[in-house]
């Protein structure tokens, strides 16, 4: 670990002129990874571009910098391209695509224990919380002097991907990050405030809906929303896609799981996984295991995109997520 650290300061220490990347359909972890490092290293003197497929969403926009996120690497030249909080290239889009055009290296900094290595430089810390943590680290040791703007980025990027501070692998050492990032003078409360606590009417209307069809069999709670309901519930906008609703099914206190499946516009199917300890999610995502090769993640929190139809979609992984809570718990 010791070397990728130190492959991975010279590598930025080296470059002038990067594109920090995060994955599509970002989270705050991404989000605020990606525009907490970029402001970091404008803060070095090096020329930084975000990039992200879908540009920084609500409710993330309230981040410093949000609005300079590109979502095309197209006419941009950088000797360095850093992707973060991404298990696998795939995750990239078609910025990773482009990016590996560019014939530079790329530094992959990620805390998925399912990540990849597909970078020619990785980062990737597995007992870290977030993507965030780790940058925060690298920073530390790049004698950085933490400013507001990466500060309220990166505490963002713990706050998201902690759940405020409630999953798990939370510990002194995280805390004691967040409190650091604080004494720069962010608001803890602004920023569980704008990222968590948010909603707009259409998550409400679709909750409604996909809560009318919950299910719970063998320590397994789920459900699932149809393209058809999601046009009809969002007015056919479809703005944003449903988010923390596995979230909501494993606060269940009989569930082990939580699952959401979401059929998106081109008919594939969106699955949320949430569990408790000590179910391991990260063992579908096994050579031979049902997700192999189509998502990542944690132990507890955990994504997948397949081919549908939908319920043909559920009658493949809920039986699998039943088994493996027999088998873990």
């Amino acid at each position: 670990m010791e070397d990728d650290i130190r492959a991975t300061l010279a590598q930025l220490e080296a470059a002038r002129t990067l594109i920090v990347i995060c994955h599509y359909d970002p989270d705050g972890d991404a989000i605020g990874t990606m525009l907490g490092l970029t402001w970091a290293l404008r803060g070095m003197g090096k020329r930084v571009t975000p990039a992200c497929r879908d540009g920084a969403p609500w409710p993330l926009d309230f981040l410093p910098g949000s609005a300079e996120v590109v979502t095309d690497l197209a006419g941009l030249e950088a000797d360095t391209v850093v992707v973060v909080d991404c298990s696998d290239a795939r995750r990239g889009g078609k910025l990773y695509k482009q990016a590996v055009e560019l014939g530079v290296p790329i530094i992959n900094i990620d805390h998925h224990v399912t990540n990849t290595r597909f970078g020619a430089v990785n980062l990737v810390r597995p007992d870290r919380v977030a993507a965030a943590e780790v940058v925060f680290e690298l920073l530390g040791r790049m004698g950085f002097d933490f400013d507001l703007n990466t500060a309220t980025c990166l505490l963002t990027g713990l706050v998201t991907d902690t759940r405020s501070f409630k999953t798990p692998n939370v510990d002194q050492r995280v805390l004691r990050a967040a409190i650091t990032l604080m004494d720069i003078g962010v608001s803890l409360p602004e920023v569980v405030q704008m990222a968590m606590e948010r909603k707009q009417f259409h998550d409400l209307a679709i909750l409604g809906r996909a809560l009318g069809d919950v299910r719970f069999e063998d320590g397994v709670a789920w459900s699932a929303l149809s393209l058809e309901a999601w046009r009809a519930t969002d007015g056919g906008a479809m703005s944003a896609a449903p988010r923390n609703f596995s979230t909501l099914l494993n606060s269940v206190e009989e569930a082990a799981v939580g699952v959401f499946f979401t059929e998106m516009a081109n008919r594939r199917i969106d699955i949320s996984m949430r569990s408790k300890p000590p179910v391991n999610l990260t063992v579908l995502f096994a050579e031979g295991a049902p997700l192999h090769g189509q998502g990542g993640g944690h132990p507890q929190a955990s994504g997948a995109e397949i081919d549908g139809p939908l319920e043909a979609a559920i009658s493949r992984l809920v039986p699998a997520l039943k088994a493996l809570v027999s088998a873990q718990t």
